[in-house]
C-alpha cells in the first residue's frame, strides 16, 4: 500500500507542493471503512465510498491552497491537527468486533491462490499510472507547473485546476490504501496510519523526484517504495528504534 499512496504523492511533489496530511487523512478513511465494515456493507460498497472520501477531502487541501494562496505545507499541517481532532469526537478508541469478511481483501482475497489482491491492484494501478505519466497532457502539465508556475499559466495552464486535480487523484489513492489498511485487521484505530505521510513522502524522495517539484519519475518512486519495504523490517528485526 505505501506504493499506491506515494504514487499519489509524487504527483503533487511533482507540482512543488506537498501533503502533510496524508497520514490523518487515511486514518480518516480507515475509520469510515470501519464504520461500513460494522454495519456489514461488502467491500464493492466501501471500496468506492473510500475512494470518494478520499478525494473529498484532498480536494478540499488543493481548494484551499489554490483559493487562498496559502503555502501547501502550511494548509496540510492544518487539516492534519483538523483530522486528528475530530476522530476521537467520533470514535472512542478504535472500532473492534468486526466481521471476519471485513478482512477478505488483505488475507483471503489471492489471484490463482497465490498472488494477494492487494497487490494486483498495486501492479494495476502502477501499469496506468505509468502510462498516464508517459502520455498525457495532463502530467505535461505537472511538470510545467513545478518547473515554473508562472511560465505555466502564461503558456495557458490552467494552474489551479491542474493543482487541484493533482491532489483529487492522490486523494482517490489514499482511499484505497485506507482500504488496504483498514482490511488488514478486525480492530480499526483513529490513529492506524498517523506518521505514514513521512513514509509516502521517502519513498517519492527516494526515487529521485525533486521536493522542489518539476521533475521526478514513476518508476523512481516504486524503486523509493521498495528500496523502504526492504529497510523497515531490517530495522524492526535488528531493534534498532526509529
Amino acid at each position: 500500500y505505501i506504493l499506491i499512496a506515494a504514487i499519489g504523492m509524487n504527483m503533487i511533489i511533482i507540482t512543488s507542493n506537498i501533503d502533510v496530511s496524508a497520514g490523518a487523512l487515511i486514518s480518516v478513511i480507515c475509520v469510515v471503512v470501519g464504520f461500513m465494515g460494522k454495519a456489514g456493507l461488502p467491500l464493492g460498497v466501501f471500496l468506492p465510498v473510500a475512494m470518494a472520501v478520499g478525494a473529498i477531502l484532498s480536494t478540499l487541501n488543493g481548494l484551499f491552497i489554490t483559493k487562498l494562496r496559502i503555502p501547501s505545507i502550511v494548509v496540510t499541517l492544518a487539516t492534519t491537527q483538523i483530522f486528528q481532532g475530530v476522530l476521537p469526537l467520533v470514535v472512542d478508541g478504535s472500532i473492534y468486533d468486526l466481521p471476519p469478511s471485513f478482512t477478505w481483501l488483505a488475507y483471503e482475497a489471492k489471484i490463482l491462490g497465490i498472488i494477494p489482491a492487494s497487490v494486483l491492484i498495486m501492479i494495476i494501478i502502477t501499469a496506468l499510472t505509468l502510462v498516464f505519466m508517459k502520455y498525457s497532457k495532463f502530467s505535461k502539465q505537472l511538470y510545467a507547473i513545478g518547473n515554473n508556475q508562472n511560465g505555466a499559466r502564461l503558456a495557458g495552464v490552467n494552474v489551479d485546476k491542474v493543482v487541484v486535480l493533482s491532489y483529487t487523484i492522490a486523494g482517490i489513492l489514499f482511499g484505497i490504501t485506507a482500504t488496504i489498511i483498514a482490511t488488514g485487521s478486525q480492530r480499526v484505530t483513529t490513529t492506524m496510519s498517523n506518521g505514514l505521510e513521512m513514509t509516502f513522502i521517502a519513498a517519492v524522495v527516494l526515487g529521485g523526484t525533486s521536493t522542489a517539484g518539476g521533475s521526478g519519475k514513476v518508476i523512481g518512486t516504486v524503486i523509493g517504495a521498495f528500496i523502504l519495504s526492504l529497510v523497515s523490517p531490517a530495522i524492526n528485526y535488528l531493534g534498532i528504534s526509529p
